[in-house]
């Protein structure tokens, strides 16, 4: 997708991205807003995760919260009421 595309032949492109890899999208998928985001993948790569949270600084905490609950709203995330840990031990 260029700089350069249209709209329509923008959302048609998404559309076939998120087709192609529907478990990476699955739900709602919407562009990204501001400056370009690039990504670079290496063929074989093990996927990671990180194994805490990152800490939210204060003053962008209510703007966190909003955005967590239009998700919440829209189907795309819900709250977990236990860890993975804490059902293990069950």
């Amino acid at each position: 997708m260029g700089n350069n595309s249209s709209p329509k032949l923008k959302k048609k492109d998404l559309g076939q991205l998120m087709a192609q890899s529907l478990l990476i999208f699955y739900g709602k998928c919407r562009p990204k807003v501001g400056s370009p985001c690039y990504l670079q993948l290496i063929e074989g790569a093990v996927p990671v995760s990180m194994r805490r949270s990152r800490p939210v600084a204060a003053p962008l905490m209510p703007r966190l919260k909003t955005e967590l609950e239009g998700l919440e709203k829209e189907g795309i995330i819900r709250k977990r009421t236990a860890s993975r840990l804490d059902r293990s031990s069950t």
